[in-house]
């Protein structure tokens, strides 16, 4: 039961206790919130799905966010979204999560060990969201404001048994993958080599912020703005960056990914609050958590406009234990204008390769506005020496000067041993917020596990998703449950089945010859015509064209008296079993059938409807024919299926 329904009902029991009109009007107005809930459970599936992932954004990182933003009443677009719920990240190794395997639990719903990406904890490869809705027809894409392949956006679209050496191998899965529109930082382990393989497949190719402004819609997109991260914020002015922010990415992506006609599905990360947060950078924490936040609001206005999108907006973990205290010096941390990575670069070293005191001092004084004594960064030096922190060592000094810096402004955060010693570099357990809206969006509330995410979008877009399991080609209005499912798969899978413009299958509909002569063709595997011209009404340019065409050579279709096909009519069953017998060549075996209304037809329906019957049952479930009934594709799928494997 949802934390609505709880509500709900505990509501609907105060209502009958009040009494009176104004119990009854109270329980009037909750009729209509119940019939409401029923509305949104019989809602349609959405055609896009937008997960954007906010690394280490726990509520502390949101709070100090939105209080240097906007001050204490302030509201974050984020915090408007109607469904909220919180989230537990433990890995299968660990009660403290890393990125790797928070990511993969929230992309495969499987709990795997730290430092994995898309695999379970034995090594198996694990299929993601993103893969069954790519498997279902749908374009994908991720963005990340750090590495494309780095932990979060590669348990989506990718996998490897480590996280720190498998870089070389996403770039080359991404590709392999398909992956439709891949933006973020990270070129380095993209060679040439692979670079021109994603040019030969129609990838525009962008650098720079220009570049993507301008780049082709040619349905796929690469864009690589950094060799690594991409700037923090706080730095792109002082670097003279030339990169896209991360609204202008997800801008981009939209107007590419919406172009499918099936919908897409979308990962965007914005990576480096998390990166702030490990050097307890709270002026970096606010700056990469509001452009984030600014993008969520971007995105929900794209959907409100587009009413055919779910958006959930989530944490993978929680970083250093951030909090907004009492005393945090705001105003003083509003006033830092650079990071601490940007601040360590600007650390001289001495002709012994050693930093002095008087260049520490001069850099806390210049872009943190904090006056060292000689004892405090002499103890600052020694820090960085001693430490031997398990991960991102190329960033230590940084994280020191950001934990001098948030103790000095006294910040609500873990200290810099506990981060030293942590396998993680200062994740915690606590719980962290989502966010969604739109179609599907109600069952994102109480308390979740970030296996649950997964699975939640697979039920709301009415799709099958078991963790663990391989992905399949599915369709929303033709469940496993149906009668026919195995048969139509069968041909799905082999790409024979021709699907609705929204990816849906409309079993009950009535199948047309045209569509009928494509599939036959294909099924029986027939060689291309000698000449495309065939029927009246069916061009050269005709999507059918050539099937249409190779099935009148092989005299199954023949023209009416005035020299059409009838390409769109609907196929009786007459003519379905007519269509059969003579594309398959069957004969007849002389086997008796019992059809209840065989001997009301034509001695040709006769003949036709016999004959399918001796090699696949194609009768009703009362025993009849039913010629003039119209073919459903259920019933056109099923017995081509039948037919095809004898």
């Amino acid at each position: 039961m949802t934390l609505r329904s709880k509500v709900l009902n505990v509501t609907i029991a105060a209502s009958v206790a009040l009494g009176g009109l104004g119990g009854f009007a109270l329980f009037n107005n909750i009729q209509a919130d119940a019939a409401n809930q029923s509305t949104q459970l019989k809602e349609k599936a959405p055609k896009n799905i937008i997960v954007m992932v906010g690394d280490g954004m726990g509520l502390g990182q949101m709070e100090v966010a939105r209080q240097l933003e906007y001050g204490k009443t302030g509201v974050l677009n984020m915090e408007k979204l109607e469904n909220v719920a919180l989230m537990r990240t433990y890995s299968a190794n660990n009660m403290v999560t890393d990125s790797g395997a928070a990511g993969t639990a929230i992309a495969t719903g499987q709990k795997t060990n730290n430092e994995v990406i898309g695999s379970d904890p034995e090594g198996k490869e694990v299929d993601s969201i993103l893969d069954l809705f790519q498997a279902n027809g749908k374009k994908v894409g991720i963005i990340s404001t750090n590495t494309v392949f780095d932990a979060t956006p590669a348990a989506f679209g990718g996998s490897a048994p480590n996280r720190w050496t498998g870089s070389d191998a996403l770039a080359q899965q991404f590709y392999d993958n398909k992956i439709d529109v891949i933006l973020g930082g990270g070129s380095k382990p993209f060679s040439e080599e692979l670079l021109a393989k994603f040019k030969n497949d129609n990838y525009a190719i962008a650098k720079d912020k220009t570049e993507l402004k301008n780049a082709e819609n040619t349905g796929k997109l690469l864009g690589l703005f950094h060799p690594s991260y991409m700037n923090y914020n706080l730095d792109k002015e002082e670097n003279n960056s030339q990169e896209p922010t991360l609204n202008e990415m997800t801008s981009k992506a939209l107007d590419v990914l919406s172009k499918g006609k099936k919908g897409f599905f979308l990962m965007v990360e914005g990576a480096r609050i998390d990166h702030a947060a490990h050097a307890a950078d709270i002026t970096g924490v606010w700056k990469e958590t509001i452009e984030f936040d600014n993008t969520v609001k971007d995105i929900v206005n794209w959907a409100k406009k587009d009413k055919n999108t779910l958006v959930v907006v989530l944490a993978d973990h929680e970083t250093m234990g951030i909090s907004a205290t009492e005393n945090m010096n705001i105003e003083a941390l509003k006033k830092i204008e650079v990071s601490p990575e940007y601040m360590a670069s600007k650390l001289e070293k001495d002709a012994n390769g050693e930093y002095t005191l008087e260049t520490v001092k001069s850099v806390f004084s210049t872009y943190a506005h904090i006056e060292l004594t000689d004892e405090e960064a002499t103890t600052f030096l020694q820090n960085v020496k001693d430490n031997q922190g398990k991960v991102y060592p190329a960033h230590k000094i940084g994280w020191e000067i950001g934990s001098v810096i948030a103790k000095y402004n006294k910040v609500g955060v873990s200290d810099r041993t506990v981060r030293a010693e942590s396998s993680t570099g200062g994740h915690t357990a606590n719980m962290v917020p989502v966010f969604a809206t739109g179609l599907g969006s109600s069952d994102f509330e109480g308390v979740l596990d970030n296996t649950d995410i997964s699975k939640l979008i697979a039920k709301a877009a009415k799709l099958e998703f078991v963790p663990g399991q391989e992905v399949e080609k599915q369709y929303t209005d033709f469940p496993k449950s149906s009668t026919g499912y195995k048969e139509v798969k069968k041909l799905a899978d082999k790409g024979l089945v021709v699907e609705q413009e929204d990816g849906t299958f409309a079993p009950k509909e009535s199948i047309t010859l045209g569509e009928a002569a494509y599939v036959l063709a294909k099924v029986k595997g027939l060689k291309d015509p000698k000449s495309l011209k065939s029927f009246k009404d069916v061009s050269s340019k005709h999507k059918y064209a050539k099937e249409i065409a190779a099935l009148k050579e092989a005299g199954v279709l023949t023209a009416k008296k005035d020299g059409k096909l009838g390409v769109n009519d609907s196929v009786s069953r007459e003519k379905l079993a007519k269509l059969l017998v003579k594309t398959f060549k069957l004969k007849d075996t002389g086997k008796k059938v019992s059809v209840k209304d065989l001997s009301k037809g034509s001695k040709s329906y006769q003949s036709y409807v016999k004959v399918l019957n001796q090699h696949v049952s194609a009768k009703k479930k009362d025993g009849s024919f039913a010629p003039k009934d119209k073919t459903t594709r259920v019933d056109f799928y099923v017995l081509v299926s039948k037919v095809s494997d004898k």
